[in-house]
């Protein structure tokens, strides 16, 4: 059963057809567009392997996976070598209108020795909302030995917008794909099969140059000696593929039309452990209308044949389709895709199944795009209450799940059915019961926050139940490398004007035995909090300290956030040092963490940081295009996490000069931040509309602003709010009905200096060097190695060779002693 069918090699293809393909060499780029079924992966597929056997081809077939994974999988194709871009195009993120220029840059850059062929196949399942305008930048490489193939149904139009200007590239579409009579007439002499010049005409009539319809023909004429009468795909699937089909081979079929991809193993599971079927062996041979994926190493049915199969299955008895249902079930457990199974045995009311599947918060987090909530949800309202019962630790994961998400009437329903199990079973008390008890502190001290503590009454209690049946007591639920949500703990965790220092010493108290408990979760994170008080009133000594001590607990706990946290403060007290060097260290170790985690909502949280230092030095033409749109924000970030990112959009709203759309937010802004106790975010939102103000001359609103942000700051020295916006606020701060303190003024002064010696030193680079060049060229004048700089930059030592000689042309010198003169 590990073997796959051996597939047949018989195919032919129309001249014009053959002549495009053998076209692509000479091309950079080659796009495949045409309808479904008319054969462009066999196409392809047939092509290379027949003409470029030697050659290094690799392939990428999208499934309708989350954009982030589909960008992923496309990046890994430039890896595994020398002039790899994968970690630098990885790092720029999912194509979106900002960045296509910067993607085309690095594939324009990208240099193999030997001819190399990289495909990607469905690539109309790609979800970028920029996937058509994506396609002209892969044609950016100039290098003749790479040839970049996409294979896609057609596309929607995106709209307007820029339009990136390619390379010309070659077009292959349903004409040349078009299977005329010539193409019939060799195929079936190459299959056997004898047949009329009549009966090909007729074949091409009713199929139009449709391979799918034509193929289905001709099987059908193999196996009857005569033509089918359907100019419609469906009945000649019924009569060329179905009903040739054994009733065991049918219910088998039907069963693997509900995955959206099997192996071997997988077919055999659907078949209670027996072997594939003659039949349905050939069909896996064909490589049509079940094609085999290398790069998954997995059969995909062609959608006509799917579509068909899951009408069948939904004509069948609700038994045939509940046991279809739950072999599919375990089947997609065999490849570990623990939701598709919850999704599968929530079709049969199998709901203990459901609540017995190994579960984490990491997982959630790792499948948010999948919309595990809404599964979620259905639990909740379909599950006898009887067996949620049984199932307590699984009903905290699923209720904490609706907190993060906002999803209150059920997080109430989870918790009132908890709270009331613990209390009914409390003299029944046992390891099952503390554990349960346990889990539901820990939850609970989630619905207090942010009251540091409340918070840390219900860890105290957590750990009192966990210690009664482990000497290392831990939670299963909250644990680990969940998300650490945004990078200030002051945002989240200020919550009463005056009374910071209380919340420090308390944050000192508790969080270690909440870390404790989560297996390092939030680890380091006491430190991030007073390193963020100590700069806000100008004490940069303190705060490097704690963000170094921060970035020590969490790197040894994997706590990718509190170190990304620690790097945004080490580059702000840069800024207020106007230490270059110490600038450019922090922004080069904020990417390399980000990169290093490996994790979706950390590489969001990375771009969020370099957001904020951007924005900070008035730079708006980088901020990523979720973090320009207020609804954007929403969709990608969690709840508790929303003002904070909203602070961002608002500067960014300042800067482009939206003023009617900042102030716009303005209940949004006050709901959020008072419903969750936030202070931070009314600070810089008050900051910013006095800003707007002054900037349209309403100088008696800017004071009126300006005042309330004092009013809250000025309790708790929280001054550099004030700082980040120095040169907007001058004309400001002498209307003042009181003045303003000499340590706000201070680094107000520090913060714009040393900004502008950045600035300045910036614009000096820049009128040579693009910003990847001006990167290298850093590390270079520190006599770094090109594997050194590699290995600080995430990019292989190729292209830094590349860029360091592009460097020294600009700088006519010959290395990198003589580059570091011109800036002694």
């Amino acid at each position: 059963m590990g073997r796959r069918p051996q597939k047949k090699t018989r195919y032919c293809f129309s001249r014009r057809l053959e002549k495009a393909l053998s076209d692509i060499p000479t091309y950079g780029l080659t796009v495949i567009e045409a309808p479904s079924g008319f054969g462009k992966t066999t196409a392809l597929r047939e092509y290379l392997t027949r003409e470029h056997k030697q050659a290094d081809v690799r392939w990428y077939t999208c499934f309708g996976e989350s954009t982030g994974k589909a960008w992923a999988g496309m990046c890994a194709l430039f890896a595994g070598s020398e002039d790899s871009i994968e970690d630098e195009l990885s790092e720029i993120g999912e194509p979106s209108q900002e960045n296509l220029a910067g993607i085309a840059s690095l594939i324009s850059g990208y240099s193999c020795p030997e001819p190399k062929y990289l495909v990607i196949d469905n690539y109309q399942l790609f979800k970028s909302p920029v996937r058509k305008r994506m396609i002209p930048v892969f044609s950016s490489c100039r290098d003749e030995n790479l040839h970049i193939i996409v294979v896609t149904q057609p596309l929607k139009d995106e709209g307007r917008g820029p339009t990136f200007h390619p390379q010309p590239y070659l077009s292959i579409t349903a004409r040349e794909l078009f299977f005329d009579n010539t193409c019939i007439a060799e195929y079936c002499r190459l299959m056997g099969i004898s047949i009329t010049p009549e009966k090909i005409a007729t074949i091409q009539l009713a199929a139009r140059g449709w391979v799918a319809a034509v193929l289905l023909q001709l099987q059908h004429f193999l196996h009857t000696g005569s033509l089918a009468d359907f100019s419609d795909i469906r009945p000649l699937v019924e009569t060329a593929i179905w009903n040739r089909l054994s009733c065991d081979e049918r219910n088998l079929m039907m069963g693997l039309s509900l995955l959206d991809a099997f192996n071997t193993r997988q077919a055999a599971i659907m078949r209670d452990g027996l072997a594939l079927p003659d039949t349905v062996a050939e069909l896996l041979s064909q490589d049509f209308f079940i094609r085999h994926m290398p790069d998954k190493q997995a059969y995909v049915m062609h959608s006509i044949l799917q579509d068909y199969l899951r009408e069948r299955f939904a004509m069948e008895s609700p038994d045939f389709k509940g046991t279809m249902y739950r072999k599919a079930a375990l089947a997609s457990l065999d490849t570990g895709d623990l939701f598709q199974a919850a999704l599968f045995f929530m079709e049969v009311g199998d709901y203990r199944a459901i609540l017995s599947l190994p579960m984490s918060t990491q997982y959630v987090y790792d499948n948010q795009e999948r919309n595990i909530t809404s599964l979620f949800e259905k639990l909740m309202d379909r599950c006898p209450l009887d067996i949620l019962l049984d199932y307590p630790v699984f009903l905290v994961l699923m209720a904490y799940n609706f907190f993060r998400r906002g999803s209150r009437t059920y997080f109430l329903r989870a918790t009132d059915v908890l709270r009331n199990l613990l209390e009914e079973s409390r003299e029944g008390q046992g390891p099952e019961w503390e554990r349960a008890c346990g889990e539901y502190a820990m939850l609970m001290s989630f619905t207090e926050y942010n009251d540091i503590a409340r918070m840390g009454a219900f860890h105290s209690r957590a750990l009192q139940h966990l210690q009664a049946i482990s000497d290392n007591p831990r939670s299963e639920v909250f644990r680990g490398t969940m998300p650490f949500g945004t990078a200030s703990v002051l945002c989240l965790y200020w919550n009463r004007v005056g009374g910071l220092n209380q919340l420090l010493d308390l944050m000192d108290t508790y969080l270690p035995v909440y870390s404790d408990l989560a297996s390092g979760h939030g680890a380091g994170a006491e430190h991030i909090f007073r390193a963020e008080a100590a700069l806000a009133c100008g004490d940069d000594l303190t705060a490097e300290l704690m963000a170094h001590k921060a970035t020590y607990r969490g790197r040894n706990a994997g706590q990718y956030g509190v170190c990304l946290s620690a790097d945004l403060i080490l580059a702000e007290i840069a800024l207020l040092r106007g230490d270059i060097e110490g600038y450019e260290t922090a922004r080069e170790s904020l990417a390399r963490n980000a990169h290093e985690s490996g994790q979706h909502s950390i590489l969001r949280l990375g771009e969020l940081c370099q957001a904020e230092l951007d924005l900070s030095m008035g730079r708006t033409e980088d901020i990523p295009a979720w973090l320009r749109d207020a609804a954007g924000i929403q969709r990608v970030v969690y709840a508790h996490s929303i003002p904070y990112a909203l602070i961002f959009h608002e500067h960014y709203l300042l800067l482009e000069g939206r003023y009617t759309e900042l102030q716009g937010l303005e209940d949004q802004i006050m709901q959020q931040a008072n419903t969750m106790n936030y202070i931070l975010p009314r600070l810089y939102y008050a900051i910013y509309l006095a800003s707007a103000e002054a900037k349209k001359g309403s100088m008696s609103q800017a004071v009126s602003h300006m005042e309330e942000a004092l009013r809250l700051s000025l309790p708790d020295k929280i001054y550099l709010p004030f700082a980040r916006l120095a040169t907007n606020i001058k004309s400001i701060l002498p209307r003042l009905s009181q003045p303003v303190p000499k340590e706000l003024l201070d680094i107000c002064s520090r913060r714009e200096k040393g900004v502008s010696a950045i600035l300045k030193k910036d614009a000096e680079e820049s009128s040579l060097l693009t910003p990847r060049e001006q990167e290298v060229c850093t590390l270079a004048r520190k006599q770094l190695s090109a594997k050194e700089i590699s290995a600080r930059l995430c990019i292989s030592v190729h292209t830094v060779n590349t860029i360091l000689k592009a460097v020294y042309r600009k700088y006519h010198v010959s290395g990198k002693a003589e580059l570091s003169h011109i800036y002694s």
